[in-house]
């Protein structure tokens, strides 16, 4: 006890405290000021006050088990959270549940149920929690980079918390935070679907749902009897390993991919023929960091590289879906930011005779992600020609045609 080391007057008794303690220890002791005047109380050191709160006790008892918590009100974004309109009401209330760690996901479970499996129900390789659930599960990322947003997640760091708080910051009017919402209560869903209705999900099934429900209440003039038209890739269930496919004889494919790390963004355009032999590949280094116009440079990318060959037929194949649904004229309303190269890329498109352009799978991608990843790391802006083929790609390449 304090009161044991002070005199009968209320100062500190330097003879016992020197008698106890070390002489650094003594003197920072010292030093500490006595106010005799006033009464001893408790302090409840869960509060910056010290007074005792109903908040901060629960906020405690949770912390301990394992359950719901209060984000940081000084760190998170809840006043611009709540102001956003332009969100269905039951996906908002669902966001505030994942915030404060309350979807019962594997992990969560079974901590208290013993025999429960913990591990991820769509890849079934890492544990189910939240931040793998809806950011880092495989199933997930294909969602997220084939939405409109984008989003490629390399560093299994990020959380929902910190993701949700960058989308609010955003000066774009809710639009990241309102479609990434949609997309998360869609892979919610789709996870309820398959542990309890034992039914398969789909992945192009989830991206139509989170959309139908973006375009509902974010777009005013959004009517959803007014489709579409059909996506004219093949529907794949989240499970199934789809791989590279040769192009028709006489037609070379162009596999493209984009990657952003540090503010800069990196393009692969990589080109085959109808055997799976390397023709030649291309890449470049910009400083634009937004995925969608860094997906729309691959692009303009590819075109440049068929520019240099004698071929008059070739396929572009990209996994931004929405790319291709732009190039397709399945989607009408897209970013302004991308309109000049859109029509930089009509122009080089304008002088051949056939042009297709198709939506794929990441998984089936791998000669392109990994070429752009290697780029945007070593900033490399390079052509190289079928004698001479990336050495980053070759076991890609080789495994395509196997």
């Amino acid at each position: 006890m304090v009161k044991e080391l002070t005199t009968t007057s209320g100062n500190w008794n330097e003879e016992l405290i020197y008698l106890l303690f070390d002489q650094f220890t003594s003197v920072k002791i010292l030093k500490i000021y006595i106010n005799i005047y006033s009464k001893n109380k408790m302090i409840w050191t869960f509060t910056t006050h010290g007074d005792f709160t109903t908040k901060s006790f629960q906020t405690h008892l949770n912390s301990i088990a394992g359950g719901p918590y209060n984000l940081n009100d000084t760190t998170f974004p809840w006043k611009i959270f709540w102001a956003v309109k332009k969100l269905a009401l039951k996906v908002h209330n669902f966001m505030w549940i994942l915030l404060h760690n309350g979807i019962e996901v594997a992990h969560k479970v079974g901590r208290f149920v013993e025999g429960v499996p913990i591990e991820c129900h769509f890849c079934n390789v890492a544990d189910e929690t939240a931040d793998h659930l809806f950011l880092h599960c495989p199933f997930a990322q294909a969602i997220l980079f084939a939405s409109p947003l984008g989003l490629r997640l390399d560093n299994n760091e990020v959380t929902i918390e910190t993701l949700v708080a960058n989308w609010l910051l955003l000066k774009d009017d809710d639009y990241h935070f309102c479609l990434g919402s949609n997309l998360f209560w869609a892979i919610s869903k789709a996870r309820n679907t398959l542990v309890f209705e034992r039914k398969q999900v789909y992945i192009d099934a989830v991206l139509q749902q989170g959309h139908y429900w973006f375009n509902l209440y974010y777009k005013e003039n959004y009517d959803p009897m007014i489709q579409s038209h059909p996506q004219e890739h093949t529907t794949t269930p989240a499970h199934e390993m789809i791989r590279w496919s040769p192009p028709t004889e006489g037609t070379i494919k162009i596999n493209i991919d984009a990657a952003i790390k540090n503010w800069r963004s990196s393009n692969a355009a990589v080109t085959r023929d109808h055997q799976g032999v390397l023709i030649g590949a291309e890449t470049s280094i910009s400083n634009y960091c937004i995925p969608l116009i860094a997906e729309a440079n691959g692009f303009v990318l590819a075109v440049k590289l068929v520019n240099r060959m004698v071929f008059e037929k070739f396929v572009i194949e990209s996994n931004s879906l929405t790319m291709i649904q732009i190039l397709k004229g399945e989607l009408t309303r897209f970013p302004w930011r991308i309109i000049s190269i859109l029509n930089e890329l009509r122009t080089a498109t304008s002088r051949f005779p056939q042009v297709e352009y198709n939506f794929m799978s990441r998984r089936a991608n791998d000669t392109g992600h990994i070429l752009a990843k290697f780029v945007v790391k070593h900033n490399v802006h390079e052509l190289w020609t079928s004698s001479q083929p990336p050495s980053c790609i070759s076991s890609a390449l080789l495994a395509d045609v196997v």
